[in-house]
């Protein structure tokens, strides 16, 4: 089969292991930097419009036609929401996703959302309201405030503060005058911070989950030092286990997904973040515990049962470090549609 991955970014070891699988023909990419590093672990890259561009869509769709690709991974949010509110438009033309349903799409790319599901389906978050309905008896300080809406980390006013007392509450309602509704506050938690990759079959039904402790990360995104992790571990938890396949049960995934979340000193494990896709821990901890996610999404697309190994995972402590990649700057394969 033939994949595209569009956004390449830093997302260099994404394609890579995808390129890397069994079963995979070709990997195209797309971006508008030639110094993204993710273009060079593919095997072409076009320069695209920005994904907010009305022609973005049109784009992608004349590339697949053009490279003869089967499926589309996307790996960013903000691509993520497009393709799968667009994703009629694709499968008309044959090209089919590693997507997770749009109603669970939709309600992990909303932070309220989120926070709602959880409630309702008796999982363990932190209290979470929008600014309007806040007061300090039904959320003491410290509070975290975040976006809402993830995609608009590619946007103006994609913020994550803590606030911690009055002061710093009126400078932040200052800010978000006019657009209270795409912030939330959120419970500040302090502990151990977790990143929890599973994976689930074509029909929706848990295979296993990966809990890793997020010691460092790259850069600074919804958690405390999140970001792409840099340092962590892999663990064992039959709670952590129950909880994400109990999460499951009350909404489809398809294919790898991921919990974010906390584990405080008394053990008390709550989640924060949905992510319904691929996240950089999946390239790195998972990936060094012997669970290959790359491979089983390849063979989900292909129509295979994914069958875990009889031993599971393996308990692995991963750090990493950056590998410069070096190129003349007329070797740079962009190719224009």
């Amino acid at each position: 089969m033939n994949i595209l991955i569009p956004s390449a970014g830093r997302r260099y070891l994404h394609i890579k292991y995808t390129r890397e699988c069994e079963g995979v023909g070709k990997v195209i990419t797309t971006d508008i930097d030639f110094l993204s590093p993710g273009i060079h672990a593919a095997d072409k890259c076009y320069r695209v419009p920005l994904s907010t561009d009305p022609k973005y869509l049109d784009t992608i769709l004349e590339i697949c036609k053009k490279e003869d690709i089967n499926f589309i991974i996307p790996l960013l949010d903000l691509d993520i929401l497009l393709f799968s509110r667009n994703r009629t438009k694709f499968e008309k033309e044959g090209i089919g996703f590693l997507l997770s349903p749009e109603s669970t799409i939709e309600m992990a790319l909303d932070k309220l959302s989120t926070a709602q599901f959880l409630s309702e389906n008796g999982l363990p978050g932190p209290v979470t309201m929008l600014p309007i309905s806040w007061s300090g008896k039904n959320m003491p300080y410290p509070i975290l405030i975040k976006p809402r809406f993830p995609a608009l980390r590619v946007q103006k006013g994609y913020d994550i503060t803590v606030i911690r007392n009055d002061d710093d509450m009126k400078k932040v309602k200052t800010q978000i005058t006019g657009i209270e509704d795409n912030y939330v506050f959120q419970e500040y938690l302090t502990g151990t911070e977790l990143s929890i990759d599973f994976f689930c079959q074509a029909n929706g039904d848990y295979v296993m989950a990966i809990p890793a402790e997020r010691i460092s990360a790259l850069t600074t995104a919804f958690s405390k030092n999140g970001g792409t992790m840099d340092k962590g571990l892999t663990f064992h938890d039959e709670n952590i286990d129950n909880l994400v396949k109990k999460a499951t049960v009350s909404t489809k995934f398809f294919g790898p997904a991921n919990f974010g979340g906390y584990r405080s000193e008394n053990g008390k494990v709550q989640f924060t973040e949905i992510n319904a896709r691929f996240t950089g821990g999946a390239t790195l901890a998972v990936k060094g515990s012997g669970i290959d996610l790359f491979q089983w999404s390849v063979y989900l697309l292909s129509g295979k049962e994914i069958i875990p190994p009889e031993n599971g995972f393996e308990e692995i402590v991963m750090t990493s470090y950056v590998e410069p990649i070096f190129f003349k700057k007329d070797s740079i394969f962009f190719d224009e549609i």
